[in-house]
């Protein structure tokens, strides 16, 4: 988070409330599928799982907002 805090700051985009609103419930969501998803394999870290579109959906609602 810092580093894409970094980055959005290097490059004008100012970030007051950093990082938004909803974040707990992002991180809730999260936690609860990798409990239920169970072992997690590293050859399949590059697909694209539920975890990724929850966190893809809390970052477009984040930056929809400041736009």
């Amino acid at each position: 988070m810092l580093t894409l805090q970094y980055l959005l700051e290097e490059n004008g985009v100012t970030v007051s409330d950093w990082p938004g609103q909803g974040i707990e419930e992002t991180i809730r969501e999260s936690k609860e599928f990798l409990r239920s998803a169970g072992a997690r394999r590293l050859d399949q870290l590059w697909e694209k799982d539920p975890l990724y579109t929850i966190w893809l959906d809390h970052f477009v609602q984040l930056f929809r907002s400041r736009s």
